[in-house]
């Protein structure tokens, strides 16, 4: 009597097939753990905004720098030299490190700011300093379907919201000549 000495061939390209089915669902779910992991660096990075901003604030005559309205965020040419996001370092490398991390970084709308002064009765600004600011920067896990993005503002708000760009501001509205926003906040 003859006896089986190993696999047949169908028996190993079953076993192979279940191998690359499992395969697949792994890589799958560290590519979704990769892209969590990635927006919990944002977020991070976007906390460590809030915090040097507060210290900003306290050492640089209770103003975030000059006010420049609504832009990209490494956006440097285009702010004065005495802005928050352009002058402070810390600041600089978390904005340009969360950044980095969103879904696309080249994006304009990857990382927006906004600072906004205070305005008179008159809807014309008291000075050229800010006394609030936001920044929303695009999570990773965003897509066109879902757009998302992390947006943390001056009065201590940080949360997801479901915009991307200057969508995830409060609405602008038009004081005398100047089109900006009345508090810079998210929305």
């Amino acid at each position: 009597m003859k006896t089986k000495a190993g696999f047949t061939l169908i028996e190993l390209m079953v076993v192979i097939a279940i191998i690359g089915l499992l395969a697949s669902v792994v890589l799958a779910s560290l590519n979704s753990a990769r892209n969590k992991g990635a927006d919990a660096s944002i977020k991070g990075n976007l906390d460590t905004v809030r915090k040097q901003a507060a210290l900003f604030y306290d050492s640089n005559g209770e103003n975030y720098g000059f006010w420049h309205g609504s832009r990209e965020c490494t956006d440097y040419l285009g702010m004065n030299a005495n802005a928050m996001f352009r002058k402070d370092a810390t600041i600089k490398s978390a904005v340009v490190a969360a950044k980095g991390l969103s879904a696309l970084p080249t994006d304009a709308n990857a990382a927006k700011c906004v600072t906004s002064p205070t305005f008179d009765g008159g809807g014309d600004p008291v000075s050229n300093f800010a006394t609030s600011w936001a920044i929303a920067v695009m999570l990773k896990t965003s897509t066109d379907l879902s757009p998302k993005s992390w947006c943390v503002d001056s009065s201590g708000v940080s949360k997801q919201l479901d915009f991307i760009g200057d969508n995830a501001f409060q609405d602008y509205t038009l004081f005398g000549s100047y089109s900006s926003l009345v508090v810079a906040s998210c929305k």
